[in-house]
């Protein structure tokens, strides 16, 4: 017998019950706690578990500890062979999860050509031409005439602008 054998672990006998079993885990756990052995608390937990499951008991009783220790709770389902993966057809929530994408896609796309067919219909009307807000406004020469007050001077304005000087002379728009 080894040492990480359940049934030795929890000192019963092979054809014990599950009382038994469950009252010789708490006998050894309360020990366990007294002496301060938390790794030897730990082995009893997984015997425990071992003995307290039937399934497990009967795979650990015919085959040992290796394969209860592959299986061991939460741990995932053996990998599908590809044959038996090839053979199943797609879950139906996967294939209705996909059959939203393809239309949502085409009209997606239809959108964005619609849209830029309407931009150059725009562009191509006659008449339809509107001035840039970015571009800048055409600017014009003016001319303040020199003044006993002060000299004069040229300088640029924007059309839509009304010139003033400041010398106090009237402003000249040259062509």
């Amino acid at each position: 017998m080894r040492e990480d054998d359940p049934y030795v672990l929890l000192d019963v006998p092979r054809d014990a019950g599950a009382e038994r079993i469950r009252r010789a885990y708490d006998l050894e756990v309360q020990r366990a706690h007294r002496a301060g052995a938390t790794a030897h608390a730990v082995a009893l937990s997984r015997a425990y578990d071992i003995l307290s499951d039937p399934g497990r008991r009967a795979l650990f009783d015919r085959h040992g500890l290796a394969p209860v220790r592959e299986r061991s709770p939460g741990a995932a389902s053996p990998p599908t062979p590809w044959r038996i993966v090839r053979q199943q057809p797609l879950p139906r929530r996967q294939a209705r999860h996909r059959s939203w994408r393809v239309p949502a896609t085409a009209v997606f796309c239809l959108g964005i050509v619609a849209g830029l067919a309407l931009a150059v219909y725009l562009q191509r009307q006659p008449g339809a031409a509107q001035a840039d807000p970015m571009a800048p406004a055409p600017e014009r020469q003016v001319l303040c005439e020199a003044t006993p007050a002060g000299q004069g001077y040229l300088f640029s304005a924007p059309a839509t602008v009304t010139p003033a000087c400041t010398n106090g002379a009237v402003p000249r728009i040259l062509p």
